[in-house]
């Protein structure tokens, strides 16, 4: 497709304010072309060489209208093709001058003749050969045809073709007059020739145009005036004429196109299960997992559940304010709150003990974790002892704005160095990163290139190292030692309720115990194993109907 641009500072201007003055004033924003701007004449010579290569020579004939502009200029996108220009100047003007560059895709020719400006009339000419890299057409929901690609020939199995945008849709100008010359090498047999042209906008079999064919040339008309809209031509004829594509160029390409992603996406796939295989067993357990009657107690709730999950999970607050009221901390109360509808369970948080903060046993994030709970500005006016409302908490999202912050700190109070190679977070966060990227560019290439497997392996190999950043092991030796305790004493509450427990008579232990189990996902198991010991809800919670399960039903939102 070639396409035409033109550089005025005053139309750039008219432009911004037309869209700023359509978005003040609701009114629909125009095209920039002006009305006086016109293209009387637009003709292309194609001649085709025998050597895949195409010639083009452009004589356009463009109406500035009473404006002045610097330069005028030719931009040919480059998708699948390759452009070397010989000659581009204003045929009628003395002293001109071109410059190419590339730009997002983009070859940008831009004529100019010295300090004098272009107004009215001008013929510009230019010339330019185009090749291009082979590539395949594959039948698809797109296409129903197959055939290889090269620069601006088509190779089908019956046939070749040249096929070409002669004339792109986006001209500011119309075009009023068009002719398209396809001159086809003498070797040709004229009765093996086959022409077609396209009118109107991308996709269009609209064939406003006329065929005339003098033996191996053909000429196109256009016969129509263009706004914004293409004229395509093509062009076949036998096969052997112009060079075709070897087997050997066949084979190269479907082993660099198809075969070998292929084989990148699997050696890149076993990386992802060797580094997966490499960090589970760099830090193995040194003994046989068996069953613990207690977590770890140097240990607290939030901090074994960091070491079991690798990850911060939102049952640490619940989990630690039910550690707290067990330890005398405060006291969680459970009231029935009518509704329009039936009535729901509300949950408060009551400080028992206004001295935290000067105790020996509480870590660092629950100190600051009780600071934000019973902040002044959420205190209710009910009682002696402080009083807040988990409902309106959450309302406030007053836990939600420190969550990050106090998960920092439970890592730092557990010494998570001693127990993981890098913050679980960060290890993740890396190899996610890294897979959203490759999947992101995988995308791209896929749908916006001609290399599409390529697209597909990098995007496939993208999820899957996303998907080893959320699963691949990040403790130490030591976190392994202490996730098999921790495992051990989740087996041991698993089977619980089938065995019986051994301190069923002790029934502080369910308590004890039940804010470890909440953050294991087996609290539900651990409250049916005492469901015929714990008949009464203990005196840190007010409100429960007589199970062993009340006080694990509480949730910090």
């Amino acid at each position: 497709m070639v396409r035409h641009r033109l550089v005025s500072f005053p139309l750039l201007m008219r432009g911004i304010l037309l869209v700023i003055g359509g978005f003040l004033f609701g009114m629909p924003v125009s095209g920039l072309a002006d009305s006086d701007r016109l293209i009387p004449q637009y003709d292309v010579v194609l001649d085709v060489q025998k050597d895949h290569t195409l010639r083009v020579k452009e004589t356009i004939r463009y109406d500035f209208g009473e404006k002045e502009f610097n330069q005028f200029s030719r931009d040919i996108p480059l998708e699948g093709i390759s452009v070397d220009v010989q000659k581009a100047t204003a045929t009628d003007q003395e002293n001109t001058r071109y410059t190419t560059k590339r730009e997002d895709g983009t070859l940008l020719i831009d004529v100019k003749s010295g300090e004098e400006k272009f107004s009215g009339r001008h013929t510009f000419t230019v010339v330019y050969t185009v090749t291009g890299p082979l590539w395949y057409q594959a039948n698809s929901l797109r296409s129903d045809t197959e055939y290889w690609q090269r620069g601006a020939f088509r190779h089908y199995e019956d046939f070749d073709e040249v096929y070409w945008n002669a004339i792109g849709d986006q001209w500011d100008a119309p075009v009023a007059n068009s002719t398209v010359t396809v001159n086809l090498p003498n070797e040709v047999d004229v009765n093996s020739i086959k022409t077609s042209c396209y009118t109107g906008e991308q996709g269009s079999t609209k064939q406003k145009c006329t065929t005339q064919q003098n033996e191996n040339t053909v000429t196109f008309t256009l016969d129509t005036t263009l706004q914004e809209a293409f004229f395509t031509v093509a062009v076949g004829f036998e096969k052997g004429v112009v060079a075709g594509v070897s087997s050997f160029e066949q084979t190269k390409y479907i082993l660099i196109r198809r075969v070998l992603p292929g084989i990148v996406g699997v050696l890149f796939l076993a990386l992802i299960g060797w580094l997966y295989y490499r960090a589970k067993n760099q830090y193995t357990l040194k003994r046989p997992i068996v069953r613990q009657y207690k977590p770890p107690q140097e240990l607290r709730p939030a901090e074994v559940s960091r070491i079991y999950h690798q990850e911060t999970k939102k049952d640490e607050f619940a989990a630690t304010i039910v550690d707290l009221a067990v330890r005398g901390v405060i006291k969680i109360k459970e009231e029935e709150k009518d509704k329009f509808i039936g009535s729901e369970k509300i949950h408060k948080l009551e400080l028992r003990d206004p001295d935290y903060r000067e105790r020996d046993d509480l870590r660092a994030y629950e100190t600051e974790l009780l600071e934000k709970i019973f902040a002044q500005e959420h205190l209710e006016e009910e009682g002696d002892q402080p009083l807040v409302n988990m409902e309106t908490l959450n309302k406030k999202h007053a836990l939600a704005k420190h969550a990050s912050d106090i998960q920092e700190q439970i890592y730092t109070d557990m010494n998570g160095e001693e127990y993981f190679r890098s913050k679980p977070q960060r290890i993740a966060g890396r190899w996610m990163a890294l897979g959203a990227i490759l999947a992101f560019v995988g995308a791209g290439v896929a749908l916006g290139t001609s290399y599409l497997w390529w697209g597909v392996m990098l995007a496939i190999v993208g999820v899957g190292f996303f998907l080893f950043g959320n699963v691949v092991p990040k403790r130490t030796q030591a976190g392994a030692d202490m996730y098999s305790q921790i495992e051990g004493y989740r087996q041991y509450v698993n089977v619980a309720e089938e065995e019986r427990l051994e301190f069923q008579e002790k029934e502080n232990i369910f308590f004890e115990l039940l804010p470890y189990a909440m953050v294991l996902g087996v609290a539900d198991k651990w409250g049916k194993a005492f469901e015929d010991v714990v008949t009464e809800p203990p005196e840190w919670y007010e409100g429960g109907h007589g199970t062993a399960a009340a006080a694990g039903g509480f949730s910090a939102g």
